[in-house]
């Protein structure tokens, strides 16, 4: 969201620096209310730390979204709680409940949960089969990944795709029918 809005902000600069070289915080405003919006998110969760002072609160926090972007970044495998308290340098028992008070969710159902968002996007997305998707998105066997996919998205991994292409289909079809349309009012 940040790089999109700093992509369109840079043209509308560009366009006020060239007619009088001002303006520059209007165009930026999207970009500022973003970041208003993250930092408020954020300072929300600090809070919720364990910690007397501000600073302990800042230090665990800094560790824990240390550990929940390393989660993100590894979707394609099990991540084991002992891998993230070591990198977060504290016990197992310490990082998982700091983490379950932090995000509401235990880190085994982070990573469940990322992995299987993972998959979804690679049914809608490529052609890979079933069975592939589940290994790359680090279930072991596919009876393991239907029963967590079914659970999280109510439809077996086949249907799922099934939809996506229906959908995507008639995207493109709504899509090409309106550019015709606009055409006609431009001639």
């Amino acid at each position: 969201v940040f790089a999109r809005l700093w992509r369109g902000a840079r043209p509308r600069l560009a366009a006020l620096q060239a007619v009088d070289g001002s303006g520059e915080v209007a165009a930026l405003r999207p970009l500022l209310m973003h970041l208003a919006t993250i930092q408020h998110e954020l300072s929300a969760r600090i809070t919720r730390c364990p910690g007397r002072s501000r600073s302990r609160k800042r230090q665990v926090f800094g560790r824990m979204q240390r550990a929940r972007m390393y989660l993100e970044g590894h979707c394609d495998r099990v991540v084991r709680i002992s891998e993230l308290a070591e990198l977060t340098s504290f016990s197992s028992w310490y990082f998982s409940k700091t983490y379950h008070a932090l995000y509401d969710e235990s880190p085994q159902a982070a990573s469940a949960r990322l992995r299987l968002e993972r998959a979804a996007d690679l049914l809608a997305g490529s052609p890979m089969m079933v069975g592939e998707v589940a290994a790359a998105c680090g279930f072991d066997n596919c009876c393991s990944f239907a029963r967590a996919f079914r659970a999280r998205h109510g439809m077996s991994a086949s249907t799922y795709r099934h939809n996506a292409k229906i959908t995507a289909a008639m995207a493109a079809r709504t899509d090409s029918a309106k550019t015709p349309g606009l055409d006609r009012k431009a001639a």
